[in-house]
């Protein structure tokens, strides 16, 4: 072979010849003997047994000694047989089949006093980068923490249901019911829609209602630490002892989607703080979403930044809130880039609104913040914002919000109120900045009411009426 020619070797499974073994090169055109040698290597290419392939043609046309002019005949030579050497390459000889990802389904114990955690863990352990399957009619005990440590570019498919215990002791002072502490890239879904986390929380609102001191698991679902890239989707979430899920300041890219969440007592105790969503993270994205509950639907914590919330249903809740925010003493809680359009809230105690704590706390700065196309259907107030949130009216005076509201966007509400009161209680910081926006707003009170209360205000877009306090 002359010098400068890299080839390597691609093996042949085809019996039929793209040319034959004597197929004729013209003799005139490559007189030169080196070049003779070259065009007979690249027929020899096309016949079916190991053979060299050329990779470089540029190397070829220096072959030491050849003339220039030959060089650019057997250039032109060579690239009649490249499109048919390519599709032979490509459609015989590089074919790959495709990697599935691993798929373990763990061996449930079948009894609620047999803690199926281990057997999950031990799959996720055994599949990583895998599917861990909880199949269809199946229930998965959960009798201990969940940790998602060792399922880090693993998807957990529930299509049966993970249901945990309801010893109020176990869980007493605990985190996470399953814990995504430091993963990357983790899905929790149902492909059919019916994969359900139960977190049997009767028993543990039952025993607050009687004691007040009784520390609960703090969240079903919990997003903490390094975590991004994460996946909630299709799943039914119900009955959470506490908080049904909770995304830490420093969480990135999290996607919640297709989702249900319920949260009914079966006696008079009330299913307390059972916030459907507490975000405080970077990039999170939610679609149809509906949430039954007995606390904020969604309530953006500070260092919540760049979320997105569309197609909600919230009923029974608080509403979809930003804060409480401003309460640890000497910081700046801040909020920004928040976007919550077509939501629908139903006998809740506000449709939207915002909860900061008072002067004698820290203080908040929130900015960009918009609320658009919200159907109000029997709540308390259309809007509502709380700069005396946790403190009384004397304590407020002396201390006044210093907070900082800039572009708060509120557009497009319609509906009716549940009371004869005002559609809105809009109670701006005393000593800061009320940078809000009011339009589109076609809220009526249960009589035909369309008052709006304001303190602080200004010229928000609506014509306001004195007494807003909160």
């Amino acid at each position: 072979m002359p010098p400068n020619l890299v080839a390597t070797h691609i093996p042949s499974h085809n019996k039929t010849p793209i040319l034959p073994e004597t197929a004729a090169i013209p003799g005139p055109l490559f007189k030169h003997q080196q070049c003779r040698s070259i065009a007979f290597l690249v027929v020899e290419t096309y016949i079916p047994s190991p053979k060299t392939v050329l990779l470089s043609l540029s190397q070829a046309a220096v072959v030491s000694n050849m003339q220039l002019g030959h060089a650019k005949l057997f250039l032109f030579f060579l690239s009649l047989f490249t499109p048919a050497l390519s599709r032979r390459i490509g459609h015989k000889h590089t074919h790959v089949a495709e990697r599935q990802a691993p798929a373990c389904t763990p061996t449930a114990g079948g009894s609620p006093t047999v803690d199926d955690v281990p057997a999950i863990e031990s799959a996720m352990a055994a599949c990583p980068s895998g599917t861990i399957m909880i199949p269809a009619k199946s229930t998965y005990h959960i009798n201990s923490e969940l940790s998602f440590a060792k399922c880090s570019g693993c998807t957990l498919q529930v299509e049966g249901t993970l249901l945990v215990s309801d010893d109020t002791k176990a869980w007493s002072g605990k985190d996470a019911v399953l814990n995504l502490e430091d993963v990357n890239d983790v899905s929790i879904v149902s492909k059919t829609g019916k994969g359900v986390i139960d977190g049997n929380g009767q028993a543990a609102w039952d025993l607050l209602n009687k004691d007040k001191n009784y520390s609960r698991v703090k969240c079903l679902l919990y997003l903490t630490g390094t975590t991004s890239g994460v996946t909630i989707s299709g799943l039914t979430m119900r009955n959470p002892p506490n908080v049904f899920s909770s995304v830490k300041q420093s969480v990135t890219n999290v996607t919640y989607s297709n989702l249900i969440l319920t949260a009914v007592s079966k006696s008079d105790a009330l299913p307390k703080n059972t916030d459907g969503f507490d975000l405080g993270g970077t990039g999170i994205r939610m679609d149809n979403i509906k949430v039954q509950n007995g606390d904020d639907c969604i309530a953006i914590q500070n260092g919540a930044e760049d979320i997105t919330v569309t197609n909600i249903q919230c009923t029974g809740s608080h509403g979809l809130s930003i804060g409480s925010i401003g309460k640890t003493p000497g910081e700046v809680d801040t909020v920004k880039n928040i976007h919550f359009k077509n939501a629908k809230m139903t006998k809740c105690s506000k449709a939207a609104g915002i909860k900061i704590y008072s002067g004698g706390y820290g203080t908040a700065e929130v900015s960009n913040v918009t609320w658009e196309n919200v159907m109000v259907d029997g709540t308390s107030y259309a809007f509502q914002v709380q700069t005396c949130y946790g403190s009384d009216e004397k304590e407020c005076a002396s201390q006044p919000s210093t907070a900082k509201l800039t572009d708060i966007v509120v557009k497009g509400f319609s509906g009716k109120t549940d009371k004869d009161e005002p559609v809105a209680s809009i109670n701006c910081p005393a000593k800061g900045t009320c940078g809000l926006s009011l339009t589109e707003m076609k809220v009526q009170s249960a009589t035909g009411g369309e008052e709006y209360q304001c303190s602080n205000a200004g010229t928000i877009g609506v014509k306001c009426a004195p007494g807003a306090s909160g």
